[in-house]
């Protein structure tokens, strides 16, 4: 883990099929915290080839709330073949806050990896919710600018922030100050 920002040197692709799945062994590394142990619920901005059914892989998840704006990728092939409540629709503001009101945010996981013009407002939503443990992928994307807001956002809602760099693309980890997690 590494904090600030390290820039990832890999191309950079506009398809979803290519680079995708590097956050899969952060959420892995998560789910080994103190905090990860009470996951049941997760909030996912942007569905993927990986994330979701990596979601529908846990058997402490329960529900899944997805955002997804492209029609194309805004299905579950999955969904019907365990007992998880998966929700799928389009992104808006007041969805994800009507959303998050409905969670219990220590027990839920939040992953950031939708448009990048929508991800700023879905990170700041989950972080003042006070869910406990987010994700941002395609963290090696992020100008000093990037990094200056989400530093203070971090600082406002009481989180610690962690940059993800063994695999590219790379991950932002927030995570509850005052869940006294292990040292990264």
């Amino acid at each position: 883990m590494s904090y600030p920002n390290v820039r990832g040197k890999s191309p950079r692709s506009d398809s979803k099929n290519t680079r995708c799945a590097t956050h899969i062994p952060l959420f892995k590394y998560t789910l080994t915290l103190p905090a990860g142990a009470h996951i049941d619920t997760v909030i996912e901005h942007g569905m993927g080839l990986g994330s979701t059914p990596f979601f529908h892989s846990l058997s402490s998840v329960k529900r899944i709330i997805s955002f997804e704006n492209d029609p194309v990728w805004r299905r579950c092939n999955l969904c019907g073949q365990d007992k998880k409540t998966h929700t799928i629709t389009a992104w808006s503001g007041d969805k994800l806050l009507k959303a998050l009101d409905n969670i219990d945010p220590l027990c839920t996981l939040a992953l950031v990896d939708g448009p990048a013009d929508e991800r700023l407002v879905v990170l700041s939503d989950c972080l003042h919710a006070g869910i406990s443990i987010i994700v941002e992928h395609d963290a090696e994307t992020f100008t000093q600018s990037d990094l200056a807001i989400r530093r203070d956002a971090c600082s406002r809602e009481g989180y610690k922030a962690y940059q993800w760099i063994n695999d590219n693309p790379e991950s932002a980890l927030y995570i509850k100050a005052d869940l006294d997690l292990i040292s990264l």
